[in-house]
């Protein structure tokens, strides 16, 4: 059944794409002119556009705010130990959040949420550096209400090095560049969700 409704939403997008024009003079969709962009969808199919906001699909990925993002910042359940030495804090500072490293009580190293992948029973976090995406060691489960490490990730040590590569972009978010022949992520083209 969850396949008939995948392929269902995937013939549905395919149609929305490819029966679409974006009539808004103003409006540059971020993908480029590949796409006709969610307000071209919305003028003809508002009822499915309403079905897609709320689909897990539309939510596989999104920026990193306060309202996306899964877990506690502010009570007990907010830090993971690796040893007696290491442990790893979920921090809000100002309006962003972040997975603080400290070793010895003193930070060693901060990285931000930038974005959240998944919202329904797992939700795992990358960073950005050097125009690339890094995931967080830590995850959020909601099957145990709490952070513990992120897929494939060790549990002794924390790791802030794992490349977020394209191929996991092509699940979770509708565009994504290559540049130089690497695949590089920039900001300022980057869609997390869409039509």
């Amino acid at each position: 059944m969850k396949k008939m409704r995948l392929l269902f939403a995937l013939i549905l997008l395919a149609v929305c794409f490819t029966n679409c024009k974006n009539s808004s003079e103003d409006y540059i969709d971020p993908r480029g002119t590949d796409y006709a962009g969610s307000e071209s969808c919305i003028q003809c199919h508002k009822t499915q556009y309403d079905m897609a906001l709320k689909s897990s699909h539309f939510k596989a990925t999104a920026p990193a705010s306060l309202e996306n993002v899964l877990g506690d910042f502010d009570k007990g359940n907010h830090t993971f130990i690796y040893d007696k030495n290491t442990k790893l804090v979920m921090e809000k500072r100002g309006d962003s959040l972040f997975q603080v490293l400290y070793k010895n009580g003193k930070e060693v190293e901060s990285h931000r949420f930038d974005i959240v992948f998944g919202i329904k029973h797992a939700q795992t976090s990358v960073y950005w550096r050097n125009n690339n995406t890094y995931e967080l060691p830590l995850s959020y489960y909601s099957s145990i209400h709490n952070w513990a490490t992120s897929p494939g990730f060790p549990a002794d040590k924390p790791y802030f090095d794992r490349m977020v590569v394209k191929d996991c972009y092509s699940c979770h978010a509708s565009n994504a560049s290559k540049q130089n022949g690497e695949s590089k992520f920039s900001r300022a083209k980057y869609d997390v969700n869409g039509c």
